[in-house]
């Protein structure tokens, strides 16, 4: 599929993933969508559903080829905090265009689908829930972050889903494990500094009383 890198989203699939604050997210982050007249939106974070509570739910992992040869400096924009996960355990090194292009860094996203994401809410993120309440009509969750990754690691992902084998939690972090052709196992850890991009998800209904969420929906950059 085609893609387009700018400094405010990532085009992939023909939607817009945000960009602005993405080193700050990890998956299931959430807080309020902010938009500044004349800026693109961004979450700003109020805290993260515990990866603990997402042991039990499918993770989905896909692997974006991405041409850094056609992205310049000024569509990636400023990378400061930014990492991209390397061969080995928690292997996190800092980002920049020239070492995307000699590490041939291609991007994987995880995602969690709007089902799994409202059980995980409804069920074991009580807190989150609430939150989210108070938050009201700009409350967001993410439900998709791009990671980038060198090519020789993405590549050994070989399955579309995470199961619970697959994952372990510190703190609150997510931590991936990676069985690869390479000598060592890779430890990829989910944690903020690592998202080049990501996806939101809004609460589109509430039950009546307000204490359940009935159905999310997807949110772009417009």
């Amino acid at each position: 599929m085609t893609t387009k890198i700018t400094d405010r989203y990532f085009k992939y699939g023909g939607h817009k993933y945000f960009r602005v604050s993405a080193h700050e997210v990890n998956l299931c982050s959430y807080g309020q969508k902010r938009v500044p007249l004349g800026h693109t939106g961004y979450l700003d974070v109020s805290g993260r559903v515990n990866p603990r509570h997402l042991a039990d739910e499918p993770i989905k992992v896909n692997v974006i080829d991405i041409d850094w040869d056609r992205v310049t400096n000024t569509d990636i924009g400023v990378t400061g905090g930014l990492t991209y996960q390397g061969v080995g355990v928690n292997a996190s090194h800092a980002f920049s265009l020239n070492r995307a292009r000699d590490a041939q860094l291609e991007l994987v996203s995880f995602s969690i689908d709007e089902n799994p994401l409202e059980r995980v809410l409804n069920r074991e993120a009580n807190y989150v829930r609430r939150q989210m309440e108070e938050e009201g009509n700009d409350a967001r969750i993410v439900s998709k972050t791009c990671v980038a990754m060198e090519a020789r690691l993405a590549d050994d992902l070989t399955v579309s889903t995470l199961s619970a084998a697959d994952l372990d939690y510190a703190g609150s972090s997510l931590k991936v494990n990676i069985g690869t052709k390479v000598r060592n196992r890779s430890v990829v850890t989910l944690a903020p500094g690592t998202t080049f991009a990501y996806r939101l998800n809004r609460i589109r209904r509430w039950n009546g009383n307000r204490t359940r969420v009935e159905d999310l929906s997807l949110d772009y950059v417009d």
